[in-house]
């Protein structure tokens, strides 16, 4: 099979959008690698850094990620000793998300965002990082809104 030589991408947002994002992941990912960290544990435990006791549900909301998602991974973090899981003292079918001591000791990272924006907004004025924002909220809100027109985003 002969390969394609002069394919051009559309200009597409998605495309714009999902490239950017995979390598901002990819920038994470490198980063938090010498904590044996990934993004999707950050995130984990930068909820719990805020607010330690929470359900998986909740950090569903927090995340935009679906439950059985959120589950495996919360499992996989309680495994390799990130985090606890207790029943709730209100409600015995329900587990609590608390930080283990392991994910105690990385809460130098909370602040993990700060360095990864000097990353991506080097070069840009104030003014320029304040419309990426707005942007980008927009988008969210825009995609939202035409997947349920009733949503909150």
């Amino acid at each position: 099979m002969t390969q394609p030589h002069n394919l051009i991408a559309p200009t597409s947002i998605g495309r714009a959008v999902s490239r950017a994002s995979a390598r901002v992941n990819q920038l994470a990912n490198k980063l938090l690698a010498p904590h044996d960290l990934t993004l999707q544990q950050w995130v984990v435990l930068s909820a719990l850094w805020q607010q330690d006791g929470i359900s998986v549900g909740a950090l569903c909301k927090f995340t935009n990620n679906a439950l059985p998602a959120m589950s495996r991974l919360t499992d996989r973090m309680e495994n390799a000793g990130w985090l606890e899981k207790r029943a709730d003292e209100n409600d015995g079918r329900t587990s609590l998300l608390y930080l283990s001591v392991r994910g105690e000791e990385k809460r130098e990272l909370a602040t993990f965002y700060r360095q990864m924006n000097e990353i991506l907004l080097a070069g840009m004025s104030a003014t320029e990082q304040e419309m990426l924002f707005d942007l980008l909220s927009r988008l969210h809100n825009n995609a939202a809104t035409a997947i349920s027109p009733d949503s909150d985003g």
